[in-house]
């Protein structure tokens, strides 16, 4: 479960290093609540914006697509499922730092 809570509070852009990542969300915000997910890619240049509904699952490369989440606006937490999937015979290449940058640094193996 992923939590958006604080006014201001956002992801900042990354990739994934998994083939495909799937964002499941538990309710629906307007353009002014903020908390879009913001999918960009580079060939060819594009943004995209998607703003959470109730339900709405989006899927997308994680590889391919740099992602990150518009600051949230309202005082109501942005509330998501966030799953990655593996296609078999594609190699794995996780960014330095992600793990650190989503889960905190405490989450390290010793």
């Amino acid at each position: 479960m992923n939590e958006i809570g604080g006014l201001g509070e956002r992801y900042e852009r990354h990739v994934d290093d998994s083939s495909f990542t799937s964002v499941l969300y538990f309710d629906t915000r307007s353009v002014s609540d903020g908390g879009a997910l913001e999918l960009e890619s580079a060939d060819p240049p594009s943004l995209l914006r998607i703003f959470p509904v109730e339900y709405l699952m989006a899927v997308f490369t994680g590889q391919d697509w740099a992602h990150a989440v518009s600051p949230n606006l309202s005082s109501r937490p942005r509330l998501c499922l966030v799953a990655n999937y593996w296609l078999s015979g594609v190699p794995q290449d996780r960014p330095e730092g992600l793990d650190d940058y989503l889960y905190g640094p405490e989450t390290r193996e010793a």
